[in-house]
């Protein structure tokens, strides 16, 4: 039974220690994707600076930007993407947190229990002994 009591918390820690991984993961896929966005708009102004006032530049600029305009949205929804994820993962680990602590919390006043039946038992055990010597004193006598 103890077994299984120390293999819930130990499973309720990892699963806190795991919804953190995740979140951690989430964050460096975010930092990841605000540097492509920001790779992007240099890019974008890049092209413009160097474009120029050419009749290339008039026809195929309008397409270079669509085409970053279009991988910024992408990972815009990525990102709000990875955001709603990261909003659910901490909902989650707010409740694995509380499961741990109730479960860590409910198993130390188990264990102050046993600690004070042990102490109690002890102590009648004693109580018995005397009575019995102090029985057996008044019988001889």
């Amino acid at each position: 039974m103890a077994l299984v009591r120390k293999s819930l918390i130990q499973l309720k820690r990892f699963r806190v220690e795991e919804l953190k991984a995740r979140l951690a993961a989430l964050d460096e896929m975010k930092g990841g994707l605000d540097e492509n966005i920001r790779q992007l708009d240099s890019a974008m102004e890049r092209e413009r600076v160097r474009s120029g006032d050419s009749a290339i530049a008039r026809l195929a600029m309008p397409n270079i930007l669509k085409g970053i305009e279009a991988r910024r949205g992408n990972i815009e929804k990525t990102r709000a993407d990875l955001e709603r994820d990261r909003t659910e993962l901490e909902a989650e680990l707010v409740v694995a947190e509380q499961e741990l602590a109730a479960a860590e919390t409910a198993e130390e006043q188990r264990r102050k229990r046993a600690v004070e039946s042990a102490a109690s038992m002890a102590e009648y055990r004693r109580d018995q002994q005397l009575m019995r010597r102090h029985l057996r004193r008044h019988a001889i006598g």
